[in-house]
């Protein structure tokens, strides 16, 4: 496209803009707010303006929804750790978050592992299967 055009680069449209607002308002004004939901919420503002005030606004959410650890996949997502409050790692792929959550996690722990799009977050889940299973 023409130059002056890369200058936006990474900035929202009006379109994403306003479906983003027609799903967070009501979402923030009908619901409870539980921790699960606000993650959904944070991966919807990170697939629109992925920007690294958007991802600390995200960490800051986490730590007031009672997230208590926070791990980050990807230089994007590591903003969060910016504002989080709890405790927090920064790891570059899925395949060290899952390692690292299977050794920190307990039963009953809140936990978020948050990356963008397509770092297969897939691999962790089996590890946070394992961590609330009993141990003896």
């Amino acid at each position: 496209g023409p130059q002056e055009h890369h200058a936006k680069a990474g900035t929202p449209t009006m379109g994403g803009i306003i479906i983003f607002t027609a799903i967070a308002v009501p979402f923030l004004l009908l619901t409870n707010r539980d921790p699960r939901s606000l993650t959904v919420l944070g991966d919807m503002l990170e697939l629109g303006a992925v920007e690294s005030a958007l991802h600390r606004e995200v960490g800051t959410l986490a730590g007031e929804a009672g997230v208590e650890l926070l791990v980050t996949v990807g230089p994007r997502a590591a903003a969060m750790l910016d504002t989080f409050d709890g405790e927090g790692y920064a790891v570059a792929d899925a395949g060290e978050a899952a390692a690292l959550t299977a050794d920190l996690i307990a039963p009953g722990d809140v936990v978020l592992v948050k990356g963008s799009r397509g770092v297969g977050l897939e691999v962790v889940a089996p590890a946070l299967a394992v961590a609330e299973a009993p141990r003896g």
